[in-house]
């Protein structure tokens, strides 16, 4: 369908007024920008568009807006620079080009602009970032193509998009993780970053040449128990030390028999007893140089009194 021009309309100030990301007219006296009526199918993705889920309920309720209220506001799009006569999105707007094309709609309005490759990157990057259904595997994999197309490190990213490199880093390493510790953070988010971290040292248990891929088995009920909170992220490293001991131990023992997990219940009470270190630690750290209240000092007698006489306790002691 060949695109229709539409009638005189200043682009700018609906830009303006609409908010769209991504566009700055340097010169726009002299600029060749132009508005037009699209047919959805001529709009092609961003080359940077990395988004692989998009909420389900939210995209209907789209699409239910743009049937009851016609499609609202313009998208930014620049000439395909390999099919003529087709167009690229710049900056976002691939979720209500695709509810329009649900809708039915035959055409869209468009701001056409020249073809700029950084432009196109950093906007399509920002429409991205800002949507809360982009996955922490999908918005690292938006940072390595941007950086290997861009030839940008991680510094220059980070200053392109005034984000941390920690966090470009971090999202990095998620995208290449294995697709069970990707989909644990499609559903977790930032809460599961730590504990993939954990995750992935049972990596190196698996052996692709062999066909043997021991990671997955025993990651599954660690992750599961992880999206249930029925694991903390103490929790799933605990789980994974276990596993490498017990492996270990495998691997030296001469006989084929396996050697048990650490048990459930073993985990969550080295979980208690880590994050009891952990307070004492922040309350230490508060303390600082400080000298200690007598409230303070009483009490920590008391606490290493009472830990004294547990440890000094046999089990049957302790069940009285």
């Amino acid at each position: 369908m060949a695109p229709k021009k539409r009638s005189s309309v200043d682009p700018l100030a609906r830009l303006s007024a609409q908010g769209f990301l991504g566009y700055v007219e340097d010169d726009t006296e002299n600029s060749s920008y132009k508005v037009l009526d699209i047919h959805p199918d001529d709009i092609f993705d961003s080359h940077y568009q990395s988004r692989e889920w998009r909420n389900p309920d939210r995209f209907n309720q789209l699409v239910h807006s743009v049937q009851t209220h016609g499609f609202n506001g313009i998208l930014l799009v620049c000439p395909h620079p390999q099919q003529e006569g087709k167009y690229q999105l710049i900056a976002g707007g691939h979720r209500r080009r695709d509810a329009a094309k649900e809708a039915g709609l035959s055409a869209i309005p468009c701001l056409v602009v020249e073809y700029d490759r950084h432009r196109m990157a950093v906007g399509t990057a920002v429409e991205n970032l800002i949507r809360e259904d982009l996955s922490i595997p999908d918005e690292g994999k938006l940072y390595l193509k941007l950086r290997r197309d861009a030839d940008w490190t991680q510094e220059e990213l980070a200053a392109q998009l005034e984000i941390s490199r920690d966090r470009i880093k971090e999202c990095e390493v998620a995208a290449r993780d294995a697709e069970d510790i990707q989909a644990m953070l499609r559903s977790s988010g930032d809460r599961g970053l730590r504990a993939a971290k954990s995750l992935r040292q049972l990596d190196k248990f698996d052996d692709p040449a062999q066909g043997h891929f021991r990671a997955v088995t025993e990651r599954t009920p660690i992750i599961a128990r992880f999206l249930a909170e029925e694991l903390t992220t103490d929790g799933v490293q605990l789980a994974v030390d276990g596993i490498i001991a017990r492996i270990g131990r495998e691997r030296s023992s001469q006989k084929d028999e396996l050697v048990p997990d650490v048990s459930p219940q073993e985990i969550r009470r080295q979980e208690r007893v880590t994050t009891l270190l952990k307070r004492f630690a922040s309350w230490q750290k508060l303390v600082g140089d400080q000298p200690l209240y007598p409230e303070e000092r009483h009490t920590l007698a008391r606490l290493a009194q009472e830990i004294q006489e547990y440890l000094a306790r046999t089990p049957e002691e302790r069940k009285e």
